[in-house]
């Protein structure tokens, strides 16, 4: 039902905030970067740390490749949804989905890879993002389908209402929810165990209760809101100037599995 957080590929540079090219090498008194005539000192080693030009040039990299990123998985999921030929496809072609979805996979191996090289990197972004708008949109098919199309529309607006209040919290309030990580982990880790032995227990001829599955449903959503913030958090306190994809793609994920427990 949901991927779990994939971009923990990514984590390995999050919590010493910034990665080995943004650090002061030995014998320089300033670098430059040539690309914006920014000094080492001006990025600072996180975002937090940086200038505010520097800071807010990250947020709009981030948000806006998040925005691009939505924009695509909308719009697949609504050609799945509204062309009946393609919807047909997409249900009666199971190896299409999981296509997409190991897919996916290696697309964000590959871009964990080759994150600094541009613009190989957005190659790799835009084929993961197309990848899972693909998984996504199959799903968006299948309640078309089913004539519960309106559920999917309700799930789309819920989700973006909560990412926006939570995002808004996070920066007004200027709260480190970076604490919140071994939780969350542990956490996820407790949903990805229960939906496969739910999973398990329904390919027996087991029925799981419609009381289960809503308390399922709502822990969920409790632990990508919990994420929301402590991805938010880690942007805007933890991450560097140059980690701005990983940023997204933390985002987005947290997007589409809230949208699922939806």
């Amino acid at each position: 039902m949901f991927r779990g957080k994939m971009s923990s590929l990514f984590e390995t540079d999050k919590q010493g905030g910034a990665s080995s090219s943004s650090l002061e090498k030995p014998g320089a008194v300033l670098e430059i970067d040539e690309s914006s005539g920014l000094s080492d000192f001006e990025y600072g080693v996180n975002v937090a740390t940086s200038v505010h030009s520097v800071r807010l040039g990250f947020l709009r990299k981030v948000y806006g490749i998040l925005s691009v990123q939505l924009l695509l998985t909308v719009i697949i999921s609504t050609l799945f949804m509204v062309i009946q030929p393609l919807q047909n496809f997409v249900l009666h072609a199971p190896w299409f989905t999981m296509l997409a979805i190991f897919s996916s996979f290696g697309f964000l191996i590959g871009l964990f890879c080759v994150k600094d090289r541009y613009p190989l990197n957005m190659q790799l972004l835009f084929g993961f993002t197309l990848c899972e708008s693909i998984s996504v949109g199959t799903i968006c098919a299948a309640y078309a389908k089913a004539g519960l199309g309106f559920i999917v529309i309700e799930a789309l607006f819920i989700t973006l209402l909560v990412f926006s209040g939570l995002t808004l919290y996070c920066f007004v309030s200027k709260k480190d929810f970076s604490f919140l990580g071994g939780f969350l982990y542990a956490a996820l880790m407790s949903l990805v165990v229960g939906s496969l032995f739910m999973l398990v227990f329904s390919g027996f001829g087991g029925k799981v209760s419609p009381l289960l599955g809503f308390a399922f449903s709502v822990i969920g959503s409790l632990v990508f809101c919990g994420y929301i913030l402590f991805d938010t958090s880690m942007i805007i306190k933890h991450f560097s100037p140059d980690q701005y994809i990983e940023a997204a793609i933390a985002l987005y994920l947290d997007l589409i599995n809230l949208f699922f427990f939806f």
